[in-house]
């Protein structure tokens, strides 16, 4: 996000309010399961879906690793492709 914003001083505003996004729709503010289902669709979309996710297969339902591969592969790629994008538009 620095690379993208000129201002420095405005890149932590910029970082905080996008954290609080993805986590408010990838339902780490509250169950998926209370809202519509275009929410979940939503939620896969960001990384933070694909956390709560793994997270909530492991401690609400008890399932083991293997359960939670897919949601960290899916993680793997968010991450390979946010520093691909950092790469190509970085400035020095």
């Amino acid at each position: 996000m620095g690379s993208l914003v000129a201002a420095h001083d405005r890149v932590s505003g910029i970082c905080v309010l996008a954290s609080l996004l993805m986590a408010a729709l990838g339902g780490c503010w509250w169950p998926l399961e209370i809202g519509p289902p275009v929410m979940k669709t939503i939620s896969l979309c960001l990384p933070t879906g694909w956390a709560l996710q793994a997270l909530h297969q492991l401690i609400s339902f008890g399932s083991g690793f293997g359960a939670v591969l897919k949601p960290i592969g899916v993680l793997l790629a968010f991450g390979a492709a946010a520093n691909l994008l950092a790469a190509r538009f970085f400035r020095s």
